[in-house]
């Protein structure tokens, strides 16, 4: 007895496996457990909600690779379930975070005051004015303009590198200096 499941949640989601019919019953937690060929396993009574089984290759779920996976040097990710959106919603979302950021999230927060200055490629300043004074709606259209040019990305590392350098900005304290009196030794040599 043979038959082809593929899963459809998970970290293998849309991998597709066969099982031959080993089942292992694990005693301690009252679970059985189906053994696929490649050697993995799955508790049983994920069929149908983590993985289902394939009767024909017509029923196999086509799942998008996961885009903009985390390079192999950068720390583990940790997986975080969110709640179902709405009440009748049995949907749980799963999200990825590394463990910095959940430190960071986590972390008291503290309103701060953080002066930024956002460096920006943008058109002359007499041109801006000519051309907002000569239409009707000048202004707004050189508004417009300027507002379709702004990349939001770049707005946001520019801020966020602002905050870091304020935070750890080193005010340097000068003590008084000391009154020393200052003799000059002369070495002759004769």
């Amino acid at each position: 007895m043979s038959k082809i499941y593929q899963w459809i949640k998970g970290d293998d989601a849309g991998k597709v496996v066969k099982w031959t019919g080993d089942i292992v019953t694990d005693e301690s937690l009252g679970m059985n457990f189906l053994i696929f060929e490649d050697g993995t396993r799955a508790n049983e009574t994920l069929i149908g909600d983590f993985f289902m089984e394939i009767e024909n290759e017509e029923d196999l779920i086509l799942i998008p690779e996961p885009k903009g996976l985390p390079p192999e040097n950068n720390p583990p990710m940790q997986r975080v379930f969110a709640q179902p959106a709405s009440a009748t919603s049995n949907v749980v979302i799963e999200k990825t975070e590394s463990p910095m950021h959940r430190l960071l999230s986590e972390s008291k927060k503290k309103k701060t005051t953080v002066n930024v200055a956002i460096l920006a490629d943008m058109p002359p300043v007499e041109l801006m004015k000519i051309l907002a004074d000569s239409y009707d709606d000048g202004e707004k259209q050189v508004l417009e303009y300027i507002e379709s040019t702004i990349d939001i990305k770049d707005i946001k590392a520019q801020i966020s590198k602002q905050i870091w350098l304020s935070a750890f900005e080193q005010k340097i304290v000068t003590a008084p200096a000391k009154k020393t009196r200052n003799k000059t030794i002369i070495n002759e040599t004769a």
